[in-house]
């Protein structure tokens, strides 16, 4: 699970080593460009999630869960 992808700097890199990539971001506009960009490359292993990520819904279990540059954001961290 990558968090916060941003406009994708390490989404597609990740995609090409993994076999399925899901991605969670609260900005309907990034998940917009990025489902533009997975059609526009032919990246099928990606499942995109417009939420946040410490939403209850996320509760599926992944390998590995990555965010760069993507906590700052939180109102209650510790929490």
């Amino acid at each position: 699970m990558e968090i916060g992808p941003g406009w994708g700097n390490y989404t597609f890199a990740i995609a090409d080593k993994v076999r399925k990539l899901t991605f969670v971001d609260s900005s309907k506009s990034i998940v917009q460009f990025l489902e533009s960009q997975t059609a526009a490359k032919g990246i099928h292993n990606i499942q995109l999630i417009h939420d946040k990520w410490e939403s209850e819904k996320q509760r599926e279990k992944y390998d590995v869960v990555f965010g760069f540059n993507c906590y700052y954001r939180m109102y209650d961290i510790g929490k």
